[in-house]
């Protein structure tokens, strides 16, 4: 670590929370900054967090009625699958009939 950086970066103190070795250097100034270490410690409790979620945590797909709402409020006009299927508001032609080749 040069003198010119003060402290360690970002991207060093978070592959180091996930298990990489910090250069020499690094260390040291890790070791004795307290606003590294301090640093360090919350990509590490991020670093825990993460490895704690288990396949529960992970929401489910939303419902049909869910995804219906979110269409109707946006105004959308289409259908999710697995909605209930709403009447066309107007019949749908076929343009092939009238095009020239």
């Amino acid at each position: 670590m040069s003198q010119s950086d003060r402290h360690a970066p970002d991207d060093l103190l978070a592959l180091h929370a996930t298990g990489d070795p910090l250069p020499e250097a690094t260390g040291r100034h890790v070791a004795s900054c307290s606003q590294c270490q301090t640093e360090l410690g919350q990509w590490s409790a991020l670093v825990a967090t993460g490895r704690s979620v288990r396949p529960e945590d992970v929401p489910g797909e939303p419902s049909a009625a869910v995804w219906g709402a979110i269409n109707a409020e946006l105004g959308l006009g289409v259908q999710p699958a697995g909605a209930p299927v709403q009447e066309p508001l107007a019949e749908v032609v076929s343009i092939d009939a009238g095009r020239r080749w």
